[in-house]
């Protein structure tokens, strides 16, 4: 993952990787933060037919997840972000 702005001093997090269903996603990132608290942030992924989709939650004041979600081609806000890859590509780098 790329290194973050100068306002994050650390360059490693420790990330749950969750795969669940896309519409549970939102509700169980928040879920697994509260109960947690060792976890910077958790990326939330659904394989489809052709791509992976991801979500990315981090809590209040915490990592930015919409630095990583830009970097990889989506979007979105400093605690709520994704954003969708190829199959083979999110294997090679989350789960290899």
């Amino acid at each position: 993952l790329p290194p973050l702005s100068e306002s994050h001093s650390a360059t490693h997090y420790k990330v749950g990787l969750v795969n669940i269903p896309f519409y549970l996603a939102s509700d169980t990132g928040h879920t697994l933060l509260e109960r947690r608290p060792d976890l910077d942030f958790v990326l939330l992924y659904s394989f489809n037919a052709n791509d992976v989709r991801c979500s990315l939650r981090a809590r209040k004041g915490g990592v930015d997840v919409s630095e990583f979600a830009a970097f990889l081609g989506g979007g979105g806000h400093k605690e709520a972000a994704g954003f969708t890859m190829n199959g083979d590509d999110f294997y090679a780098m989350f789960l290899a």
